[in-house]
């Protein structure tokens, strides 16, 4: 995967994977694919530090450290000279939501996700001292550091200077480079300097995430928005030991289930998106991921076992809106699950030259 690939649609080309499937993967990865994985990771390696600071011109904030962003599905106003307030085109991404700290962020993710992948199965140092660069850079270095808030997130101009889908942001990118970063830290591979920034950033935005209203918000949300809540506090209190804030979003899980899955296994918030299979897709992901994380039997929960068993027999011919072609390459990982944790053996992945290929086949099976 590139990263021109990868932003495509972060949420559904990173994995979050248990430390047990980390230790499977650096086991049985074959030779072959290794190499084909150390061949993607060289872009990786040469992305260069990136830090809220960078950006060239402040819009929203007055602290270069503040993280800010803009709506993706918002659009200046057609009716207005100054195109204010913008107004929302759901499925339509507007190219301008990218400049500034969203690049940069996701920048940081992809590079961090692939560095901590290679230096889990490998050991190989040069892996390990770019990312450590890195997370200084954006995270910890005093002049560079982001805030840790996201008071500036997904803004619409004339409306807004930030509302709660900039939690969307951080979690989709660097909470997943954060699950890699949790198994390194279990293997004992994170200096201990690096760990305690790190740890100190994310217990200065773990508060913030649970006090402001931004995060109150997101998680009385009835869909995605959510379970994107509950993964990325999950991960968070995992990568921090808060074995409280573990029970907490264990708790919740179910209730997730019961206000978001029908007994047919419909999700029907997502149904109704304009590109409804990637966000169905998407949040199948996170309610698989945050189980996995867990370490749930994820049979055991019925409503997800029909969410799995719908997606089975809906995804090769979707009929629910879809206004973008869905890239069918995402369902290698939903094989892979679907075999793995709810014991359905009816797929193989299909041969690609995309991460979840890579990284999967060798454990599961594929086309030959």
């Amino acid at each position: 995967m590139t990263f021109d690939e990868f932003m495509q649609d972060p949420v559904n080309t990173l994995y979050a994977f248990s430390e047990e499937e980390l230790r499977n993967i650096k086991r049985k990865i074959s030779e072959k694919n290794l190499q084909q994985l150390q061949k993607l990771a060289e872009e990786a390696l040469s992305l260069p530090l990136q830090s809220v600071t960078y950006k060239e011109e402040m819009i929203l904030v007055k602290d270069k450290h503040d993280y800010e962003s803009f709506s993706i599905y918002s659009w200046p106003n057609p009716d207005t000279k100054d195109g204010l307030p913008y107004i929302k085109r759901d499925g339509y991404q507007n190219p301008m939501h990218l400049r500034n700290d969203k690049l940069a962020l996701r920048k940081v993710s992809y590079a961090v996700y692939y560095l901590g992948l290679l230096y889990y199965i490998t050991r190989s140092k040069k892996y390990y001292l770019r990312l450590k660069e890195h997370l200084y850079c954006f995270f910890i270095r005093k002049g560079t550091r982001m805030n840790p808030n996201l008071n500036h997130g997904q803004a619409m101009p004339g409306i807004n200077t930030g509302q709660r889908g900039g939690i969307i942001d951080f979690a989709v990118s660097f909470g997943y480079a954060l699950s890699i970063l949790q198994g390194l830290k279990s293997e004992g591979l994170l200096e201990s300097d690096l760990f305690r920034g790190l740890e100190a950033w994310l217990k200065e935005f773990n508060h913030w995430l649970t006090e402001s209203e931004f995060g109150k918000e997101m998680k009385e949300c009835t869909n995605n928005h959510s379970l994107v809540y509950d993964y990325l506090q999950l991960i968070i209190s995992i990568f921090l030991d808060d074995y409280y804030m573990m029970i907490t979003v264990k708790t919740r899980y179910p209730l997730r289930m019961k206000e978001q899955i029908l007994p047919n296994g419909e999700m029907p918030l997502e149904l109704k998106r304009v590109n409804s299979q990637n966000y169905y897709f998407m949040n199948l992901k996170l309610f698989i991921e945050i189980g996995k994380l867990l370490c749930l039997n994820l049979k055991n929960y019925s409503l997800l076992s029909r969410a799995v068993e719908f997606y089975e027999k809906e995804h090769l011919k979707w009929r629910f809106n879809q206004a973008k072609p869905f890239t069918k390459l995402y369902d290698n990982y939903f094989y892979y699950c679907a075999r793995q944790y709810f014991g359905i053996k009816d797929f193989s992945l299909k041969k690609a030259k995309s991460l979840q290929y890579i990284i999967l086949v060798d454990i599961y099976g594929g086309e030959k």
